[in-house]
């Protein structure tokens, strides 16, 4: 009987069972709400696949941040797609590299030109022809390298016409040339270049090679490729790695500018009108400058004004040499005194007083060398030793003192109207001023006078004004003071005094104008009076 089910006991569980699931599904209702059960069918309605896009880019930043699981995982897939994509469109990347490659490539080949010449500097350094001497001073003078003024010197260029042909059609995208150039049949020529073209790359057996340049006499058109368009400049002369530089970069510019007009291009060429200006700056002329004739007068000139300039003043300052050591000679000899000096042209005129028993001047000219000199002489005698003037028995030192400084202040120098000039006459009062204030130079010695001072003052008449006299009256002082210096007197023991005009109205004006001599010394305590 185990084995066998009670119908009524089995009929009373189901009928309990059912009520429990109704009861379940009641009670998530009440605790959860309706919320709950249109989440749960947004959910059943949306599939897994827009489930994991919605998480997913936040999902592989969480990721990342932890490790690099992500990059480790996608790292096969996204480098065979760039491959399978290079082997089936090799075109799309080339076009997309091109405005960022050219600059690094040009920038290469800037570098690999830079040590070329370099080494070509290195080489040509080496000549030693007189043209490249020259050629290494006008590089220094323009700061750049020997090998770079000379290749800017040998090479010459001017570009006539520049075409930009659509690389897939073969069509002209647009022109432009120099006036010099008469305009052809562009259209023939840019067929007849893509043929050519062609015709090389189908020959050869070598589909990606290309015409570089073509050269017929003088001219060279010059090719240069991009991923949809074709530069092709007819240049004159050689073709540099600067000028090919400025093709590359003008054809740069005009794919990063018309990149949409180019792929995309259907014959109709009015959106490369702005292309006109770019196609413009590739008309490049390099001209070797003509080789400038030496101003060789100019020179000539120019030297001949320096030999002339250092010949006059080797001139000049041999007879300025030649006129100190005549004067020189003149106050060397000791029976000469020199009262006056003075020079018209290549004419010395001096003024001298010289002892009676002394040889003419013309015999000390005759003994001198006196060229480019004429020397003219005006000498009058005047008894210039001491002996000559003494006629009293020696006295004493005191004595023979007070004597010399009472004759020489009692002397009066005279000086004419407006003039700072001695008159010969006066002049010969000179000679005895100077023995006399010689021998008080060496009484002061034997007597111990320490201190002994000259003042020579010199004075004007009334008839200027103030500020006229008392410039005279220094003058004639100076005068004075300059011919005692010049007969051998000390500088140091002079003193010069201008006092201008005097304020005596019974003194007749010749006597004004004259120059006093005055000695104040300090006189030693065992003098007597």
């Amino acid at each position: 009987m185990a084995g066998v089910k009670d119908p009524q006991v089995q009929g009373s569980a189901e009928t309990t069972a059912q009520p429990l699931g109704d009861d379940f599904d009641r009670l998530q209702q009440l605790i959860l709400g309706p919320d709950y059960s249109r989440a749960l069918r947004s959910i059943a309605a949306q599939s897994e696949t827009d489930r994991v896009a919605a998480v997913v880019a936040e999902a592989i930043q969480q990721r990342a941040q932890t490790d690099q699981g992500v990059q480790q995982a996608i790292e096969p897939a996204v480098t065979a797609s760039l491959d399978q994509m290079i082997q089936k469109q090799p075109h799309r990347i080339t076009n997309v590299l091109y405005p960022i490659i050219g600059p690094a490539i040009r920038k290469s080949v800037a570098a690999a030109l830079a040590e070329m010449m370099n080494n070509l500097n290195d080489i040509l350094s080496q000549s030693l022809s007189m043209k490249a001497w020259w050629w290494r001073i006008a590089a220094w003078r323009s700061g750049i390298s020997y090998g770079e003024f000379a290749l800017l010197k040998t090479l010459l260029y001017q570009v006539d016409q520049v075409l930009l042909i659509h690389k897939d059609t073969g069509l002209l995208i647009a022109e432009t040339n120099t006036e010099s150039v008469i305009s052809e049949d562009t259209e023939l020529v840019t067929s007849m270049l893509t043929a050519i073209n062609d015709f090389v790359s189908d020959s050869f057996k070598q589909p990606g090679s290309r015409i570089e340049s073509i050269r017929f006499g003088e001219h060279t058109i010059e090719i240069i490729v991009g991923p949809m368009a074709v530069l092709a400049a007819k240049v004159k002369g050689s073709v540099t790695p600067a000028l090919v530089n400025n093709l590359n970069e003008t054809l740069e510019v005009i794919h990063q500018r018309f990149f949409s007009e180019l792929e995309y291009f259907d014959g109709n060429k009015t959106p490369f009108t702005e292309a006109q200006p770019l196609l413009s700056t590739c008309l490049l002329h390099k001209a070797q400058e003509k080789p400038r004739r030496k101003p060789w007068l100019a020179y000539g000139l120019v030297s001949l004004l320096i030999i002339g300039c250092c010949l006059k003043f080797g001139y000049w300052w041999y007879a300025e040499q030649k006129k100190a050591d005549i004067v020189q000679a003149i106050k060397q000899q000791p029976d000469y005194i020199l009262i006056n000096q003075s020079q018209t042209g290549k004419q010395l005129n001096f003024v001298l007083l010289r002892d009676p028993a002394t040889p003419p001047p013309e015999a000390l000219l005759a003994a001198m060398d006196t060229a480019p000199w004429q020397v003219g002489i005006e000498a009058h005698s005047a008894p210039l030793h001491p002996a000559a003037i003494q006629t009293a028995p020696e006295p004493t030192a005191d004595q023979r003192w007070r004597e010399l400084v009472a004759n020489v202040q009692s002397t009066r120098l005279y000086f004419s109207v407006d003039s700072n000039q001695l008159s010969i006459e006066e002049a010969n009062k000179i000679p005895l001023l100077v023995n006399s204030l010689e021998s008080i130079a060496e009484l002061a010695t034997t007597l111990g006078i320490k201190h002994h001072q000259i003042v020579v003052t010199g004075f004007a008449d009334p008839s200027g004004d103030p500020t006229a006299n008392a410039a005279i009256s220094r003058n004639r002082a100076q005068a004075v003071a300059d011919l005692l210096t010049t007969n051998g007197l000390s500088e140091n023991l002079i003193t010069v005094w201008g006092v201008g005009h005097l304020n005596a109205l019974d003194m007749p004006t010749e006597d004004q104008r004259i120059v006093t001599i005055q000695i104040l010394s300090s006189e030693p305590a065992s003098w007597t009076p």
